[in-house]
């Protein structure tokens, strides 16, 4: 029968894409970003900016987790007067369930978003990759991932909305995220970068890759499904 023969075609491809859903989701919740927090650091002001605060429960998984941003502007202003240096601004700001990073025109600062005083959890338990998902950005950023100050990701660069991963085998330091005490994402930026974007940790069932790698979309999956579907009923082939 023609339409048994092609349910068979599209069985893989639906389960395919099952497969990617259970994938992308999260083990461990490091931050959804519902606790409002934010800093702006502009060149009127001397040094880096920060401030922190204790994560509420429903925030994260790392129960008394503390959340501490900092932001650096940087740039030349075209005067020493207030005005020109309050002009160049980095601003770093987490509400609505996302994190929000801007360099204004003239600046290409940078922020760090740091997380401590959670004790000691071994994210090896739970993920065996974090989960970069950028919503919008309209110029180049460079994250980078950084367990107990001694263990690196790289710098990773991104210049289109998706979702990405950065597995922990990819780390300087892999055992480190056995026993993390501490864990922070640096943002750099081009000037005028306006970035949104959402991390977390997840178990990608022992899939291994040492690069951001975007993550296939299940509407192209279905889609594809759905065309050859649509390609065979079209030409009315017999089987």
């Amino acid at each position: 029968m023609k339409y048994a023969h092609c349910f068979k075609i599209l069985v893989p491809v639906i389960a395919l894409a099952v497969i990617q859903t259970s994938t992308a989701e999260a083990a461990l919740i490091i931050d959804n970003f519902t606790d409002r927090q934010q800093v702006k650091d502009d060149l009127t002001q001397a040094g880096t900016t920060s401030n922190s605060m204790l994560l509420s429960g429903s925030a994260s998984s790392l129960t008394g987790a503390q959340r501490t941003f900092s932001a650096t502007a940087n740039g030349i202003p075209n005067s020493e007067n207030e005005g020109a240096k309050r002009s160049i601004n980095t601003h770093i700001i987490a509400e609505d369930g996302f994190l929000s990073f801007s360099n204004a025109e003239k600046s290409n600062g940078t922020a760090s978003i740091f997380y401590d005083n959670f004790g000691i959890v071994d994210f090896t338990a739970y993920a065996d990759a974090f989960l970069i998902e950028i919503l919008t950005i309209d110029l180049n950023a460079e994250l980078e991932l950084i367990i107990n100050n001694n263990s690196f990701s790289g710098p990773q660069l991104f210049n289109a909305i998706g979702s990405f991963y950065i597995d922990f085998s990819s780390f300087s330091n892999p055992s480190e995220l056995a026993s993390v005490q501490n864990f922070a994402l640096t943002v750099k930026g081009v000037q005028a970068l306006d970035l949104d974007f959402k991390f977390s940790a997840l178990n990608r069932a022992g899939s291994a890759s040492t690069a951001a790698v975007p993550e296939p979309s299940l509407y192209a999956l279905l889609a594809i499904g759905l065309l050859v579907f649509g390609a065979l009923n079209r030409k009315q082939i017999q089987f």
